[in-house]
């Protein structure tokens, strides 16, 4: 066998192999065309049943859809209705509103009229606050003045009274004074370096060893120079003699102790008595 033979062979064989396969693709594909017809039978059947109610439940869809837009269009007016009276209402409202509020707004500009003219007010009665209190200051200022006034007039007048009473005194003593001093023969140099007689008085205070204070001074007819024993009051004690150095005050005078005559510490509330020895 030649090449062409062989080739033929090979082409035979597969022309074979592709009939063969087409062979058992329609067998395959082969069905039973009466079982297949009373099968679409049936499924026709059931489609116009299932139409039949489809059309039926469309009716009464329609039906239902038809009453639904009935009730839908009258809910729909009595929306319309109920939009109309609420925009009356709220245009009412705004109305009221905006009336509200112009009438806010003027009381506003009342109550700041009324809160200026207050504060002028306020600052009006202030000043007439202070020029009260400045007035009745004035007047509790003079009041007091004047019950000072009075107070020192009346103790002018009852220290006048007294000042006459004390001259008289005075003047009645300084008489006694001149005549017991002619009947004694006293002249006004013996006289300035004794203490007059019987004079007491004591120790008010003793700051300083070297210095001594006494209850008795310039009204009394003390003198600087005079000179005084001292005593202790609780004992008896005679402690020494002090000398007047200083009479600025009609009640009081300053002493100094002599040193050769001190036996012990002066103390505050020791007795003096006039040392009217001639010196």
């Amino acid at each position: 066998m030649n090449l062409v033979g062989k080739i033929f062979t090979v082409l035979i064989f597969l022309m074979c192999v592709v009939f063969g396969t087409f062979a058992l693709m329609v067998h395959g594909a082969h069905k039973n065309w009466k079982v297949e017809v009373v099968a679409l039978n049936d499924q026709l059947t059931a489609a116009n049943k299932d139409k039949k109610n489809l059309e039926e439940e469309k009716v009464s869809l329609d039906t239902a859809l038809k009453d639904e837009k009935a009730r839908t269009l009258k809910r729909l007016v009595a929306l319309e209705n109920e939009k109309n009276l609420a925009v009356a209402e709220r245009d009412a409202n705004a109305a009221k509103i905006q009336e509200a509020e112009d009438k806010a707004r003027r009381l506003v500009l009342a109550i700041e009229g009324a809160n200026k003219n207050l504060a002028v007010l306020q600052t009006a009665i202030d000043g007439m606050r202070k020029d009260i209190k400045v007035t009745v200051d004035e007047r509790n200022s003079l009041e007091s003045k004047l019950v000072n006034t009075t107070d020192d007039l009346q103790n002018a007048v009852n220290e006048r009274a007294k000042l006459e009473k004390l001259g008289a005194q005075l003047a009645a003593q300084i008489n006694q004074l001149k005549q017991l001093a002619q009947y004694f023969k006293l002249t006004q140099n013996s006289m300035a370096k004794t203490p007059p007689t019987d004079l007491e008085g004591e120790v008010t205070s003793a700051p300083r060893p070297d210095v001594v204070e006494i209850s008795v001074g310039a009204d009394d007819g003390v003198r600087k120079g005079h000179k005084f024993v001292v005593t202790r009051p609780s004992t008896g004690k005679y402690i020494g003699i002090i000398e007047v150095i200083q009479v600025d005050y009609g009640n009081r005078a300053v002493c100094r102790p002599e040193s050769k005559s001190m036996n012990d510490q002066i103390q505050r509330g020791d007795h003096v008595k006039a040392y009217t020895k001639p010196t």
